[in-house]
């Protein structure tokens, strides 16, 4: 009998989310809106794909916490995030529904109850922040500030935050940007403003439950 090879086969364990991945409240439009009273900060809203992403495997999830049909498009991010000290992220993906930055991951948070580093299931947005920051930049992850370029295709970048009393002319800057002298396309929603001693909202009682502590300002309706 002739031996034949075969390819090697990789198995992971069933993977399955912790956590749907948190729905901000809708807050309106940020002009008729009551500025938020304790601290607070604001990232923009990226016009992508709400991601879970199982760093060990690779798998990623959609909102729904169904596995991602199309993760083969972020094959090139996942390689330069698979070394950060994480077992799950919580991630944009941009990819489709405008051509810029196509299979880009935007880092927003990490899943603090699966940390390989111990890190407390209780830790707040603004101390997850400070540590997702440190680990970003020792891994050469940059910052996405100069919100007026293009994102490259398949890079990763760790989303800007910024403290509540620049978040009306946040509003303003990304509402700029997504016009034609900036990048000439929905590129930005919004922003989400973010308690500063919110902790991440684990539930899976339902993809669509929102949590009072985040709270989404689009521009459209």
């Amino acid at each position: 009998m002739i031996a034949t090879q075969s390819k090697a086969q990789f198995f992971h364990p069933p993977v399955r989310i912790p956590t749907y991945p948190a729905r901000p409240m809708d807050g309106g439009q940020l002009h008729l809106a009551a500025d938020p009273i304790g601290d607070w900060y604001a990232e923009l809203k990226y016009n992508g794909w709400r991601l879970q992403l199982h760093l060990d495997s690779g798998i990623m999830f959609n909102r729904q916490g169904e596995e991602l049909s199309i993760s083969e498009e972020f094959d090139e991010a996942l390689k330069k995030v698979r070394k950060l000290p994480f077992e799950w992220l919580d991630i944009e993906g941009l990819e489709r529904r405008h051509n810029i930055g196509r299979g880009a991951f935007i880092i927003l948070d990490y899943l603090p109850s699966a940390t390989k580093c111990g890190q407390s299931r209780t830790q707040d947005y603004i101390e997850r922040r400070k540590y997702l920051s440190l680990v970003c930049g020792l891994a050469q992850i940059p910052t996405h500030t100069q919100l007026d370029k293009p994102i490259e295709d398949n890079s990763v970048n760790l989303i800007g935050t910024y403290e509540a009393a620049g978040m009306r002319q946040l509003y303003d800057i990304g509402k700029m940007c997504n016009g034609p002298e900036g990048m000439n396309c929905e590129f930005y929603e919004g922003i989400v403003r973010k308690k500063a001693s919110s902790p991440y909202p684990f539930q899976l009682r339902s993809p669509d439950q929102t949590t009072h502590n985040w709270v989404k300002h689009r521009w459209h309706f």
